[in-house]
């Protein structure tokens, strides 16, 4: 806004401002500004140097509270459900909620037959449902803020979803949808095999998987 004739402009300005009418009213907020920093203090041009280190709160700034920290540890409540479902739930300040269902039956309850299955259920989670299509659950965890995860262990395959809490409702039934009514259709279950063979390729080349595979068979 202002060229090369901006330090002549300024002698200029400060005589409008002081025989105008609102001088009266000007003149607190014109008082503590230096003749150098006028333009500044008067168009927000530039900023006054802050004299607080970082290391120190800012006087005018008022600290926002924290999180309650509760006086005890939280503890581990377990409860049996009416269809034989146990339930084990503990208190968390946090304010997402990790949901998490284990269900028996990991890569040591498999067979000749069945292996390589536990890996394929991990790959294929959270997919069509009797009551969604994939697209659909996909797009209901990212509407709720939620992430979804299987981990496929040797005692147990855990199917887990994070949400906020004031959406724990909608991502409990998400979960449960997805691990008790999953569909496993042919062209889902096809890609599954195919990144299987691809994940099993790579893991063949660390000799320390092999070395585990045999220590515990």
């Amino acid at each position: 806004m202002f060229g090369s004739g901006s330090t002549q402009l300024a002698p200029a300005l400060v005589r409008c401002i002081a025989t105008s009418s609102c001088a009266a009213s000007a003149a607190p907020a014109l008082a503590p500004a230096k003749s150098g920093n006028l333009l500044s203090s008067l168009f927000g041009i530039g900023c006054s140097r802050v004299d607080v280190p970082l290391s120190e709160r800012l006087p005018s700034v008022a600290e926002p509270p924290r999180s309650s920290v509760p006086a005890t540890k939280p503890a581990l409540k377990t409860s049996s459900l009416s269809s034989g479902i146990k339930v084990a739930t503990i208190d968390s300040v946090s304010p997402v909620s990790s949901l998490c269902l284990f269900v028996e039956g990991g890569s040591s309850a498999e067979t000749a037959s069945t292996t390589g299955a536990s890996k394929v259920l991990e790959i294929a989670a959270f997919k069509a449902t009797a009551n969604r299509s994939t697209f659909r659950l996909t797009r209901e965890l990212e509407k709720i803020g939620a992430t979804a995860y299987c981990r496929a262990g040797r005692d147990n395959i855990a199917f887990g979803v994070n949400a906020v809490r004031l959406n724990q409702r909608e991502a409990l039934e998400v979960l449960a949808d997805a691990v008790v009514n999953a569909r496993y259709t042919y062209w889902e279950v096809r890609d599954t095999l195919e990144t299987l063979k691809e994940q099993l390729a790579a893991e063949l080349k660390n000799p320390l998987t092999s070395v585990n595979e045999v220590l515990h068979r």
